[in-house]
């Protein structure tokens, strides 16, 4: 009895954990974006504001987007295939920044490289994870029309624990 309402739980609340553990990955992309990017282009603050702009800003256009993509009917399988695509796009990031940042460290200064060196590696990866929130938060709405979008909002993103 006890088991099948804790599976009752988890699979009722399983878009909560995927939004939880997605938005962790975008800080650990976060933090490994600066360490990756520190032996080309230093500690600077401009290694740190490139990262940081190019990542919310890729999060801002993801959560545009992921609202409108979220309203064409869309369904779960959908949210799982893009978190599927962000996390594959997260290890062909690592890959890939372990072959053009040389070459971008020789070709462009400190100031300018981590700017264009976090375009080309970390933008993509946050936008994809930026599609996700609007998108559950839509599946939420649809599965529960009797309750109100700042009630589900609420659940996903300031009370996970609230029970509503």
């Amino acid at each position: 009895m006890l088991l099948t309402q804790v599976r009752e739980r988890i699979a009722r609340d399983m878009l909560l954990y995927v939004v939880f553990f997605t938005g962790a990955v975008i800080l650990a992309v976060e933090v490994m974006a600066v360490r990756i990017l520190a032996p080309y282009f230093g500690n600077t603050i401009y290694t740190f504001s490139s990262v940081l702009s190019v990542i919310l800003a890729a999060l801002s256009l993801g959560y545009w987007r992921g609202g409108r993509f979220a309203d064409n009917g869309q369904g779960v399988s959908q949210l799982y295939h893009i978190v599927a695509k962000a996390g594959w796009s997260v290890i062909g990031m690592q890959f890939l920044s372990a072959v053009i940042l040389a070459m971008l460290a020789i070709r462009f200064s400190l100031v300018t490289g981590p700017l264009i060196a976090s375009a080309i590696l970390f933008f993509y990866p946050s936008y994809l994870f930026g599609l996700l929130s609007p998108f559950v938060i839509k599946l939420r709405i649809d599965a529960l029309p009797h309750r109100g979008v700042g009630t589900i909002v609420v659940r996903y993103f300031l009370l996970p624990h609230s029970g509503l």
